[in-house]
């Protein structure tokens, strides 16, 4: 046993002899950085690729740092020790070529003797570059199946470009003279480049010209390249793929519903503060991650701090609308041709000759939306285009890989989404009573959130809340209708890299302004097929509404109004205040064919919310009525009291339809000239209230927006 110690603690003594710390160039456009990174070349064959290597990892992510510059790309490969002779640089791309038009990258093929685990051996190392800033390979991204316009097995412009290196490939090996079955094979690449590596290695796996053992493959942000359920074999095992849970790329094509693009490989996901401990990354990880991007662009790194939400909420969105492949072409959205326009005008291929006062109108109600979010959270547009720019360049992957060891580097913490449809407030706070977030009337401001819970209501009503698994929370919903409305809840789980992983059973909820129900969320539900409820009393309701301040807005809106009734008029206005009282302006048109009218009307109403979408209006007017008869042209003057009750039903958005019963006031001798059969048609009878007065009802329909 002793003699097996010291056997172990030689190799490691021997491989740290060898292992040597090169200071790598890195430019960007303000900088030029000095990058120390170790390189031991005993790590090639010191295990087999199927287990991840941190130190091989660093170097990969590196290599696809360096592959958006040649100049970079050569320098670095000298410091590794590589030959001039030996490097193969493949970035003139002829997107005019017949066979392979857009789907093409750049990629460079690099060798070296190394000094092995297992002795002396040939290094070879394929570097393909990510997208860059043209349209071709834009298009190419979009090539999900262009000719069949259906699903394939296989991402058409990944696989077509994989192709080709691989063919670059055998050449290469050919013409160096190296023995793929007796040599070490790294593989990498970023973004669309690491889609390519993806499938690269899958081919030459298929091949069998490399051992898989010492292939080792290493990507960043790699979007999905198949629907193939056998990805997750293990004999691709050897397939490392590095992504960023607040990253949208990666999970591009979707993987929900009927959506199935996937990759080959194992998945593995950097820390973000949703899923690590949250004071360690803010005061240890952090810190170091900003350094670096203060060397790289003078600035600090810009997480979303809201973990997979924005990807998760996106794919949800997309696959919802565009349900499979051949909706993305040839659905009513259009999606393809749409992302295919866009290309052409962010990477025009002329200069653009779009008006200047359309420029100009555009940049004015842009900016006019920044003022208004910056006076909500100041910064926060500003933040945003870093954070969306941060998620996915190849910065962030490599500063999160250099300062951190392989032990800390990743997280596999599950991620869930609450989905709750129907009711209108609802409150996330922790143990302490902190709230993280407030819903009122359905509504959802983003001053109204705090890290890392995130929150957006969709177009179908439903309130989505994202809570992460490294805290726990409770929710709290409720509703402000006089009877009880049922409300829908259930979970939708996901691992940490955001990926889709199943739901739970719809569970319903019976909500209104007196009770309430509340239930834990985050930690204490990660895989539970089901929330656990707990109804709050009248007392605890009103605690919790004054603790997340879900009041009832007092926010004055504005209305408009478009009806048509049974008495043949055909009515517009508009309704503005709040819903405990606002005022109503009406204008009404007879449409009678045999007479003529003009009703206007005004007075206060006050909105209830009865049930689920319903809600009761209930309006004082007084009309003030015009009209005439053939038998008698002059026009007449008339004042009628109305009492209005009306049932609307939200459809979208602040639209709603309605149902209004109004009943006029007749009164003999003050207004009964306006109620004669020749002043007015009449579909439904007056009711007597006594000798001098009656109603008269009538039923309207219309629309409120």
């Amino acid at each position: 046993m002793k003699r097996d110690f010291f056997y172990t603690v030689l190799f490691f003594a021997l491989s740290f002899a060898h292992a040597e710390k090169i200071s790598f160039e890195y430019i960007t456009p303000n900088h030029k950085t000095t990058l120390p990174i170790e390189w031991n070349e005993k790590w090639f064959g010191q295990a087999s690729s199927y287990e991840y290597h941190h130190g091989i990892a660093r170097i990969a992510c590196l290599m696809s740092a360096i592959s958006y510059d040649t100049e970079m790309l050569a320098t670095n490969y000298r410091l590794l020790g590589i030959p001039s002779k030996n490097l193969s640089l493949n970035y003139d791309v002829d997107y005019s070529d017949s066979l392979w038009g857009n789907d093409q990258c750049a990629f460079s093929i690099a060798s070296k003797d190394i000094n092995s685990s297992k002795g002396k051996q040939s290094l070879v190392i394929v570097n393909i570059r990510g997208t860059p800033l043209n349209a071709n390979e834009w298009l190419s991204n979009l090539n999900i199946n262009d000719s069949s316009q259906t699903e394939n097995s296989i991402h058409k412009g990944f696989g077509k470009a994989s192709s080709i290196i691989h063919t670059a490939l055998i050449s290469y090996l050919l013409r160096n003279k190296i023995d793929p079955t007796d040599s070490f094979l790294l593989i990498t690449g970023h973004s669309r480049g690491a889609a390519v590596s993806n499938l690269l290695a899958k081919t030459l796996y298929d091949d069998g010209f490399f051992k898989p053992e010492n292939t080792y493959v290493y990507t960043f942000a790699a979007p999905n390249v198949t629907t193939s359920t056998e990805s997750k074999n293990k004999e691709y095992g050897f397939i490392w793929n590095i992504v960023n849970a607040e990253d949208i790329v990666p999970t591009l094509p979707f993987f929900r519903d009927n959506w199935r693009f996937t990759k080959y490989g194992h998945t593995r996901t950097i820390l973000n503060y949703a899923n690590s401990n949250q004071e360690k990354f803010v005061n240890e990880v952090l810190p170091q991650i900003n350094s670096l991007y203060e060397s790289f662009f003078e600035r600090d790194y810009c997480p979303f701090y809201t973990g997979p939400f924005i990807p998760i909420y996106i794919t949800r969105l997309v696959s919802y609308y565009v349900g499979n492949v051949e909706k993305f072409y040839r659905g009513f959205s259009g999606l393809h041709q749409k992302a295919v326009n866009l290309m052409y005008k962010i990477f025009p291929a002329v200069e653009d000759d779009i008006k200047e006062k359309k420029d100009k109108r555009k940049s004015m109600v842009v900016e006019k939306m920044k003022q208004v979010i910056n006076e909500k959270r100041p910064g926060f547009t500003e933040y945003m285009s870093y954070a969306f720019t941060d998620m996915h360049q190849i910065e962030t992957y490599l500063s999160f890989l250099l300062v951190t060891e392989e032990g800390q580097t990743y997280s596999d913490l599950d991620y869930t989404l609450v989905v709750c449809e129907g009711a209108i407030e609802a409150a996330v706070y922790d143990e302490n009573k902190k709230v993280f977030l407030e819903v009122v009337e359905g509504l959802v401001g983003i001053e109204n959130q705090t890290i890392p819970v995130a929150a957006i209501p969709s177009a179908s009503k439903q309130i989505l809340v994202g809570v992460p698994s490294n805290m726990d929370f409770e929710m709290f919903v409720t509703d402000d209708t006089v009877l009880l409305s049922p409300a829908k809840v259930r979970l939708e789980h996901f691992n940490s890299a955001g990926i889709y992983k199943g739901s739970t059973e719809v569970q319903k909820l019976y909500l209104n302004k007196y009770y309430g129900s509340k239930f834990r969320i985050g930690k204490s539900i990660v895989g539970k097929q089901g929330i656990r409820e707990e109804r709050t009393s009248l007392k605890e309701r009103s605690e919790l509404v004054k603790l997340a301040n879900l009041w009832p807005s007092y926010k004055i809106r504005l209305y408009r109004e478009l009806s048509f009734g049974t008495d043949c008029n055909l009515g517009i206005g508009f309704h503005y205040g709040i819903p405990v009282i606002y005022g109503t302006a009406l204008l009404n048109w007879d449409q009678s064919k045999w007479n003529r009218g003009i009703d206007f009307a005004g007075g206060i109403g006050h909105k209830t919310a009865l049930y689920g979408r319903y809600s009761l209006d209930t309006e004082i007017l007084g009309k003030a009525c015009i009209f005439s008869s053939r038998a008698d042209t002059r026009d007449r003057l008339a004042f009628v009291p109305e009492l209005r009750l009306s049932v609307s039903r939200n459809l979208l958005g602040n639209s709603s339809g309605f149902v209004a019963f109004a009943f006029d006031l007749e009164s003999k001798d003050f207004n009964d000239d306006a109620f004669q059969s020749s002043a007015r048609k009449r579909s439904i009878s007056g009711i007597s209230l006594n000798s001098k007065t009656k109603l008269y009802p009538c039923i309207q329909f219309g629309l409120r927006f």
